[in-house]
């Protein structure tokens, strides 16, 4: 695996040339379907203060922010198990962070699953035992049924104490999700972060076991 500063290199290098490299030789275009640089430096440096051993991302598209979440463990000198919930990556995008994660050495760290993501997380939650992680990225799909069944089915994997975030705060389906998730699924949010004037990530610590609410229990989020 790269060190942190191999993998800022590599990852600066990509956001300057605006493209990577797909398996067929060809360019797939980075903008406007990733992080901003800014961004993704923020998220490697909460990965670093967090620490994680065990990783969860749904979304992946140019792999640039699974770039900055191995740097930031790197920096804490940890190597978590990470796992990729991503049907689109060789259809989609050409499977362009598939080459970039076999090139910075991180295939190896990194389990790659290419289901939806509400089918894969569904089948993590009913296996017995259940994996758990201590952080989770959510980037996946952004329509509103989409983004809320990622953020309750992942609040049902992440360990009480862990985070997940969720990008794209600024779009209303994900705001109105977000509402949700709050009110009733045991998540709090501890940080926001914004740029441009608008939020794009919001962090959430996962505070309880919402399976364990009252059957009735129903906050609205209108």
């Amino acid at each position: 695996m790269k060190s942190a500063d191999e993998l800022r290199s590599i990852r600066y290098q990509a956001y300057e040339a605006g493209a990577l490299d797909r398996a067929d030789g060809s360019k797939q275009d980075i903008f406007p379907h990733t992080l901003h640089p800014d961004d993704c430096d923020y998220l490697r440096d909460r990965i670093a203060e967090l620490k994680p051993a065990r990783t969860l991302e749904i979304g992946c598209a140019t792999g640039l922010s699974t770039l900055a979440l191995f740097e930031g463990c790197q920096i804490a000198k940890t190597t978590p198990e990470h796992t990729i919930i991503d049907p689109y990556l060789r259809a989609g995008w050409g499977s362009a962070s598939l080459v970039l994660l076999e090139r910075t050495g991180l295939t190896g760290h990194i389990t790659l699953d290419e289901r939806e993501s509400v089918v894969a997380l569904a089948e993590y939650v009913g296996r017995t035992p259940k994996p758990s992680f201590d952080f989770a990225f959510i980037d996946g799909c952004h329509w509103f049924e989409c983004a809320l069944t990622d953020l309750w089915l992942t609040s049902r994997l992440v360990s009480p104490g862990g985070v997940i975030a969720i990008d794209d705060l600024w779009m209303p389906a994900i705001q109105r999700a977000l509402e949700y998730a709050t009110g009733n699924l045991g998540v709090e949010i501890i940080d926001t972060r914004s740029r441009g004037g608008k939020d794009r990530i919001a962090f959430l610590r996962v505070a309880s076991d919402a399976s364990k609410r009252d059957w009735q229990f129903f906050k609205d989020f209108e």
